[in-house]
């Protein structure tokens, strides 16, 4: 539960940066301009329909919404940091490390027991 409310931020701050709007269902429209951005910014794509169901998934409170790879949000972190790199053998693991990295910031700014208040943490 607690990756999917990292997950949820980290995709409401990607459509805030790039299409200027807090987190909601995407258009295809919408989707595809954000597929296209984030090709352009990192070398790396995500499909439109990839992001379509990320942002459905995120939104919906079900425990059996699928979260995406650690790749991908590696990707999206990358995308909101405007940080690039080349096309490689060590792309996954820099995707991967991102993600950490966000998930890590994430857990710092808002500790466990704030996200879940009721909670006798």
């Amino acid at each position: 539960m607690e990756e999917k409310l990292i997950v949820r931020e980290l995709l409401n701050e990607v459509l805030r940066k790039n299409l200027e709007f807090p987190l909601k269902p995407l258009k295809p429209k919408e989707a595809k301009l954000l597929s296209n951005s984030i090709l352009e910014k990192t070398g790396s794509s995500i499909s439109d329909r990839s992001l379509r169901n990320f942002v459905k998934n995120a939104i919906v409170d079900s425990k059996d919404g699928r979260l995406p790879s650690e790749d991908s949000l590696g990707i999206l972190f990358r995308h909101i940091q405007e940080d690039s790199i080349s096309r490689n053998n060590e792309e996954k693991l820099i995707n991967y490390q991102a993600w950490i990295n966000y998930k890590k910031k994430f857990k710092e700014k808002r500790p466990i027991f704030a996200i879940f208040p009721n909670s006798s943490c």
